[in-house]
């Protein structure tokens, strides 16, 4: 039995890789492999951001910049790694990570694994074993 604090850290750990799953467009996923397609890319995406690293908060467009340049979609500098505006369906509005980027990240981590990790990174979770 874990104590409170431990079981409230365990929660609070599931709620953000839960948010870090919804931020996947999965829609051309089909619906059974969903959540395990959803997990292991969101393990994969993180792998392959603490490696590639994000451009400074500053250079990311917020709200104002998407709207006054009409903007769909943006690419992490230095990949192809895609968010855009969901048109249609349950996430309508949203701007998640692309379908082609979710297709692309097994092939996008082989290629990038063997690079260090960024100094500010969290530690690594995906094991040598990804395939």
């Amino acid at each position: 039995m874990h104590s409170p604090a431990v079981r409230q850290k365990g929660y609070a750990a599931q709620l953000a890789f839960d948010r870090a799953v919804n931020t996947l467009n999965l829609q051309e996923v089909a619906p059974i492999s969903r959540q395990d397609v959803g997990t292991e890319s969101a393990l994969l995406l993180k792998e392959i951001l603490d490696r590639v690293g994000l451009p400074p908060v500053s250079q990311v467009p917020n709200e104002q910049t998407v709207a006054a340049e009409s903007m769909t979609r943006w690419n992490v500098p230095g990949s192809k790694i895609t968010i855009e505006l969901v048109e249609e369906g349950y996430h309508a509005g949203e701007f998640l990570f692309s379908p082609e980027t979710v297709k692309r990240l097994k092939p996008f981590y082989q290629a990038i694994k063997a690079l260090p990790y960024n100094p500010h990174s969290a530690l690594q979770i995906v094991s040598q074993e990804v395939t």
